[in-house]
């Protein structure tokens, strides 16, 4: 019997990178956003279509308040809403 692949990982930015650094010790393809200013720099929207074209799992604490977020998405220069 195979062992089920493992995913790889994007680690949102309250995750310490030290995380990420442990399970790549351990074997895994872990990315912490807080260890990347680029990475920090874009928004959630960014991060989940960064996550999905590099094929990564993201993951998020519980109960984050994502208003920052969509007014950041909202004045964005990227932001396709009109």
């Amino acid at each position: 019997m195979s062992l089920p692949q493992q995913a790889a990982l994007l680690l949102d930015e309250m995750f310490s990178p030290d995380i990420a650094e442990e399970l790549r010790r351990r074997g895994h393809d872990v990315i912490a956003v807080a260890a990347d200013l680029r990475l920090r720099a874009m928004t959630d929207s960014e991060l989940f279509a960064l996550a999905v074209e590099q094929g990564r799992r993201c993951s998020r604490a519980a109960g984050r308040s994502h208003a920052a977020d969509e007014a950041r998405d909202l004045s964005s220069p990227h932001s396709s809403i009109g």
